[in-house]
């Protein structure tokens, strides 16, 4: 059981932020009662999947890293999204008022705010998404309330590039566009939530001056929600992943654009089916949160288990429930348990993100998982004098410490 954590008085405006957690895994199960479509759409209905074999995280990703992030007050986070690159890590918060934090992956030092907390120049007032983007030297945001993508100088955290859309891409207020820059070739893609009467493209790509490349017109359209939003993982390479999330639609779909075509890849049909704009936290609800690997396509599960009010902030208490998981090799779709046999810490914290394993612990977590995983869990001597090196110096108002491993 979890306790989820919301702010009453940013509750219309702000995604309800599910218990689930991302994660992959190898389906060797039974395979369920499915249906696949001439485009290559797997179609399940929950309440018919079979119980498959538990799967050990350590067959998913390779040798972990731990990173303790610096401390000093300027530097301190609480979690939040996570981007990776070769030398950097990159952390932000969404729908928070929280600048993007640079750090170097090596050692965890703290580089830099980029940009700012604002409505200045080079300042923004709330993150929907960034992409730290080393080899062309910057880092790449956009926020809720502004069509345009900014580029900031990661060696200096200052706007040095301003993108405008061709199209107006409105989504709610909880989430905005998704995009991929691809510094390379000058480029990016951009997909919005494919809302009625709204963006007129479903994706596109354009040039850094806003000239469109190419589009994918709308085939369908959602009614308009609140509470809707639209995951990129970034976890497979030359794609994006598109994985819709949230708790009170009919069913959940996850996509892949690739190629310049838009593919449905699992479809995941549920009994529950309420209004676009309806929030539902009583007892027994599900909510689900996918995402979208290589070779495997997961959904997340979990159920509220009560809430309970405090001031202005009020917790949802959860359990973690059986993921869904389809091998995109086999088609097999089964629910499976997930293992932690690196950390042996069961709060289910995986998040993959840019071909990454990425869990984040805070200081007091830490100081308790840290020293059951050197007892239980199945860890290098590298990992292990990792651990115990960040464990000796470690205090309750340190920063947070991440765990990264890469996908094999």
């Amino acid at each position: 059981m979890k306790t989820l954590l919301i702010n009453a008085a940013r509750c219309s405006s702000a995604v309800l932020l599910s218990a689930a957690v991302l994660l992959g895994a190898v389906s060797c199960g039974p395979k369920s009662t499915s249906h696949r479509n001439p485009e290559g759409l797997v179609s399940v209905n929950y309440a018919d999947l079979k119980q498959g074999e538990d799967i050990l995280i350590s067959e998913w990703v390779g040798e972990p890293e731990f990173i303790a992030l610096e401390s000093r007050p300027e530097a301190l986070v609480t979690g939040g999204q996570f981007t990776i690159s070769d030398h950097y890590i990159g952390v932000y918060r969404k729908n928070s008022e929280t600048p993007f934090k640079l750090f170097d992956r090596a050692t965890g030092k703290y580089l830099r705010d980029i940009g700012g907390i604002g409505r200045g120049p080079g300042e923004y007032n709330s993150i929907s998404s960034a992409q730290l983007d080393e080899a062309g030297g910057k880092v790449w945001i956009s926020t809720i309330d502004r069509n345009n993508i900014y580029g900031y100088d990661i060696s200096t955290g200052r706007l040095v590039a301003d993108i405008k859309l061709p199209y107006k891409a409105d989504n709610n207020t909880n989430n905005g566009f998704n995009f991929l820059v691809d510094s390379l070739s000058s480029t990016i893609t951009v997909v919005p939530l494919p809302f009625k009467d709204k963006c007129p493209a479903a994706a596109w790509c354009q040039d850094m001056e806003g000239n469109i490349l190419w589009e994918i017109p709308k085939t369908y359209t959602m009614e308009e929600n609140v509470f809707l939003t639209i995951q990129t993982g970034y976890n497979i390479p030359g794609s994006m992943d598109l994985c819709f999330e949230s708790n009170n639609t009919a069913q959940d779909t996850l996509y892949v654009l690739e190629n310049r075509e838009i593919k449905p890849i699992l479809t995941v049909q549920f009994e529950d089916i309420t209004e676009p704009g309806h929030l539902d936290l009583s007892d027994g609800t599900l909510f689900r949160s996918p995402i979208l690997l290589p070779d495997y396509a997961v959904l997340r599960i979990s159920r509220s288990a009560g809430v309970t009010s405090r001031g202005a902030e009020f917790f949802i208490e959860y359990e973690y429930l059986p993921n869904v998981v389809m091998d995109r090799r086999t088609e097999e779709v089964s629910l499976r348990n997930i293992v932690d046999d690196i950390m042996t810490w069961n709060d289910n914290n995986f998040r993959f993100s840019y071909g990454y394993l990425a869990n984040s612990y805070d200081a007091l977590t830490f100081q308790e998982a840290g020293a059951k995983a050197l007892t239980d869990g199945s860890l290098s001597e590298a990992a292990r004098t990792r651990i115990s090196s960040i464990l000796d110096g470690l205090t309750e108002n340190d920063n947070i410490i991440l765990m990264i491993a890469p996908l094999k």
